[in-house]
Parts: C-alpha cells; structure tokens; sequence
C-alpha cells in the first residue's frame, strides 16, 4: 500500500497560519518585551562602569566572590554573558541587566493584563514603567537590581494567577523563585510577610494541604541552595575574593566553609552600619525623599493614578491589596532607613507594585468613562458615537511611556560613557613598577577589573581601604614607603613619619622626603 506523502506546501502554509495566530494573540507581549530590549541596548554602557557594577564584571568573568552577601546567582549567569561575542567583559555584563529588564518588563506586561484585562492599556503602563528613570538607569550597567526586579515581579505573577485559578503548581513554582531569588540578592527576604499572607489565604481557603506545604519548603530550599557556590568558589580559590588586609598588605580571603565566615558573608556585618543610621526626624526626611523619588519616577500622574487603584484594590481585591501592601510597605520601611548613597535603585520593587495599582487604577477609570458613554448612548440612542473621542479615550495611556521616553532618554545614555575605564587605565599607567595602590570602593574596583580581566599592570598591588582596618592601613604605608613606590586615592590616611606628597589623579604618591628637604 502506498503512503501518502504529507503535503510540503500544506505544512508549511499551516506552520505559517499558526505563527500569525500566535503573534496576534502576544504581539503585546512580543512588544513588552522587545521595544524596551532595543532601547536599553541603544543606551547601554558600552565599556566597564564603576562602584559595583566593575567588581560583579570582574567577579562574574572568573566566578568570583564579590562582597557581601556574594549574589551566586548573579556571578553564574553572569558567567554566561561573559561568553557573548560582542563588547567587552563589562559591555556583556551590562547587556546582562538589559535583558532581564526587558523580561521584567514583559512580565509587568502580564500581570496588568491580569488585573486589567486590557492588552493596550497593559502595555503603555509596562513601558511606562520600563522608561521610568530609576528603572531604565539600572536597566544599562551591570548591576543586581533588573533580576531582583524580574524575580519578584515573577513571585508576584504566580500568586496572582493562583489566586484566580486555585492552581497549587503556581505556590510551587512561586516558592522556588522565591528560594532562587536570595541568591542574587538577599533584599528578596523583605518578600516575607507577603509570602507568609500569601500561605495564610491558601489555608483558609482549605486550596493548600501540609503535605503541599512540605514541597513548597523543599522547593524553596532548592532554590536557596545557589549558595553552595560559595564555600564551592572559596575552596578553588577563585579570585577576585571577599576577605581582608593585614598590615604588611597581606590578603586572606574570608573562610566561606566555616559558619563563621557563611554568617558573615550572608549577614552583610561588613555593612552593619548603613542599617538604621537615622534618627526619627532623619526618617522622615528620608521617607520625604522617597516620596520625591516616586513623583519624578512616574511623573506626577502615575503617583495619582497610583493612589486612586490602590483605594480601589483595597475596597474590591482585599487579598490581592494586602500581598501587594506588604511588600510595598516592607521594601519602602527598610530602604528608607538603609543609609546606603546608592540606594535610589534598591525601592525598584516599590516601583514595579505601584505600576500594578496605576493599572488598576487606569482601568477603572477607562470603566468609568466606558459607563458613562454607554449611559449617553442610552439616553441618546440617535446620537453617532464620536470615533475620535473613543479613540483619544482609549489610546491616551501611551503618552506616559512615550513622556518617559523622550525625558528620561538623555538620563539614562551611556553609550558614549568611557570615562571610568579611561580614567583608571590612565591612573594605572601613570603609576610606577611594583607600586602598592590604595583606594576607596569607587577608585579601587574599576582597576581590580581592568587588572583581573584585562591583565592591565599586574605588577601593581590595589588595596582597597574598606578591607584594612585604619591602625593596619598606617603601618602598612610605613613600611612600604621605604621599600616601593606608594599611592593613596582620596583622603589621605594618617601616617606617623614625614611624607612628602605628590599631586595625582585622584590621589597623591607618597615617598620619604628628599635628602634636600631634610
């Protein structure tokens, strides 16, 4: 019997018809994520960038260890970016932000529709959010923040699609990104108090067993287990390494296979200090600041149609506000009294809630307005319905994201920006053979990348001042005047000998005085 042979033709006019049905279906979604993948590389540091986003560069190119508390996730996937066949190591990993940004945006993207059930107002509100400046500027150096951003967004999507469906498969998978989430950053335990309502509601609603709760645990621990990296990196002796100077400017790396040094490195103890610094009044200033944050960032009007969805999930979605509320308040308490300079970024979870509740809050004003056309209509029925007022009412949501767009485009271009690689390359040029260098975070990082991942002056020993106690840093400059040539960037340091100082970039080179000056 002779088979009959599929038809080619057929086939593939079939694979096409599909493709065409998909893309009508999530051509919004396509478009989430795309548009803002495409602006976030136009404006991408081109090159390494400074204070942390240099060291996770250095660290992720050889799977180091970075500061506290380490970020494993972040250094494995950033190892993987490292691979790309484009830029340099810092261009890869900043192209790393961009595109988890890009997938929190998509992802913002389907919670709205979720919420709203409207695919174009959901998508002006997730652009809006992806050009909102404190977003997109994290969105273009490598940094922490745009996948802490996708994985609470994600933790987020799943209990609202529970809530819905009643699917216990999404507490499952909310409950492993959740474990996941602490290894890239340990900020993700203020999700807490959400997650723990979130448990709560599942009980009374008898949608969750014990039994269910045993896998969510053992998921949960599943995803934690991303810090096995770290005794694993400190036993290969991986560098770059967290650990500390003595004062012959000796490193020793922080013992990440003792509970001592794991409790160290996951309890942040290096930044103890940043953690409540303010008084009351001080707190209040800080919580004024933020306040200004959040109007800048969504420009006024996204601050409004904030509050009127927050009012209205409160009043008609009680779960839904109170999981949302939780991790708002906990994000807003803690960072606003985290004494860190950098800290503008770390509210980005703040950010992506209050863009769900201006969703809520857009919709129920479209609803309105839909209601009140309807009721003219009624009362009117021989009056033609005005296509442009339908039109303007319904397609007006885009010009925030197009507003944030051309305002916040030249604040968040680095493209152009070498300054920090030309800056330290010319500082690591300047100085002399075997030279002991010195420096504060933002001075020392960039060059402890150019030194590890380009091999730039691997003669020169870089110490940075934060991992020498100031007795040590004193002895050790002492000593080492007499011996090689010495360099200190920013303040200078106490030392207890004549010195004579001089100027460089950024810093002075200290030696003995000359035999004219004594």
């Amino acid at each position: 019997m002779e088979l009959i042979r599929p038809n080619s033709t057929f086939l593939r006019f079939t694979w096409l018809a599909r493709a065409g049905e998909i893309a009508r279906r999530h051509w919004a979604l396509a478009l989430a994520f795309s548009f803002p993948l495409a602006m976030y590389t136009i404006t991408l540091a081109g090159t390494v960038f400074g204070l942390d986003s240099a060291e996770f560069s250095a660290a992720a190119y050889s799977l180091g260890v970075p500061h506290a508390t380490g970020y494993p996730l972040y250094m494995m996937l950033g190892k993987l970016f490292r691979f790309l066949p484009m830029g340099d190591v810092g261009y890869r990993l900043n192209l790393m932000s961009a595109v988890f940004a890009a997938f929190t945006v998509a992802v913002v993207y389907q919670i709205l529709l979720l919420v709203t059930t409207r695919a174009l107002l959901s998508l002006a509100l997730s652009l809006f959010f992806a050009f909102s400046y404190y977003f997109w500027t994290a969105s273009v150096i490598a940094e922490v923040y745009t996948l802490h951003a996708l994985l609470t967004g994600l933790v987020i999507l799943m209990w609202l699609m529970w809530n819905q469906k009643q699917d216990r498969k999404l507490l499952y998978l909310a409950a492993a990104i959740w474990g996941l989430s602490f290894g890239n950053h340990i900020s993700t335990v203020l999700l807490g108090p959400a997650f723990g309502y979130m448990l709560l509601v599942a009980f009374q609603r008898k949608a969750l067993p014990w039994q269910s709760l045993m896998v969510m645990a053992g998921l949960f621990i599943l995803g934690l287990s991303t810090y096995a990296y770290l005794p694993w990196r400190y036993l290969a002796e991986a560098t770059p390494h967290v650990g500390r100077f003595d004062n012959e400017g000796v490193f020793t790396r922080i013992d990440l296979t003792s509970i001592q040094g794991m409790w160290w490195m996951l309890s942040g103890k290096d930044y103890g200090a940043f953690l409540f610094p303010y008084d009351l009044l001080g707190a209040l200033n800080e919580l004024a600041q933020y306040n200004l944050r959040l109007l800048a960032n969504f420009l006024g009007v996204g601050v409004a149609l904030g509050i009127v969805g927050m009012l209205r999930s409160a009043l008609i979605q009680r779960p839904g506000f109170v999981f949302l509320g939780l991790i708002f308040v906990a994000n807003v308490a803690f960072f606003v009294n985290y004494g860190a300079l950098d800290k503008d970024t770390m509210f980005l979870p703040t950010y992506l809630v209050w863009t769900i509740w201006m969703g809520v809050g857009a919709g129920f004003l479209l609803d309105t307005i839909k209601r009140r056309r309807e009721a003219d209509r009624l009362q009117h029925p021989g009056r033609a319905p005005n296509p442009i007022t339908r039109m303007l009412w319904e397609k007006v949501a885009f010009v925030l994201p197009l507003a944030a767009l051309i305002i916040n485009f030249f604040y968040a271009d680095l493209s152009s920006d070498q300054s920090v690689r030309q800056k330290y390359t010319a500082i690591l040029a300047a100085v002399e053979e075997d030279a002991l260098l010195l420096g504060w975070w933002p001075d020392t990082t960039p060059m402890v990348y150019l030194q590890h991942v380009e091999g730039m002056r691997p003669d020169v020993s870089i110490i940075h001042r934060s991992w020498i106690t100031r007795g040590d840093e004193t002895k050790l400059i002492n000593s080492a005047v007499h011996e090689r040539p010495v360099y200190v960037l920013g303040p200078l340091p106490i030392f207890s000998q004549p010195l004579e100082l001089t100027p460089m970039s950024g810093g002075h080179k200290l030696s003995l005085p000359s035999a004219d000056d004594s």
